[in-house]
């Protein structure tokens, strides 16, 4: 029974998604973090709006890569 995959959004907004849940600038990495040493898989999708502001998403990418996820993998499509 695979868990599912862990998804960093960034909307239109520019606010910051795990999954569905929103959270603020300072509490991301941390649950973020927790949540790849939990899974013990560091790896993380990662998806911005087409509206989302450039500015933004990289700097969630930047967050995120504080993470040290091992592997960011950056979505053209949205997962099945």
């Amino acid at each position: 029974n695979r868990a599912p995959p862990i998804v960093v959004t960034v909307n239109e907004r520019g606010e910051l998604r795990i999954n569905q849940d929103v959270y603020p600038d300072a509490v991301f990495p941390v649950r973020l973090r927790r949540m790849l040493v939990a899974r013990g898989d560091r790896k993380i999708y990662f998806d911005a709006a087409d509206t989302a502001p450039f500015e933004r998403a990289v700097e969630a990418m930047d967050l995120a890569r504080g993470t040290r996820a091992a592997h960011i993998a950056v979505m053209t499509e949205r997962l099945r």
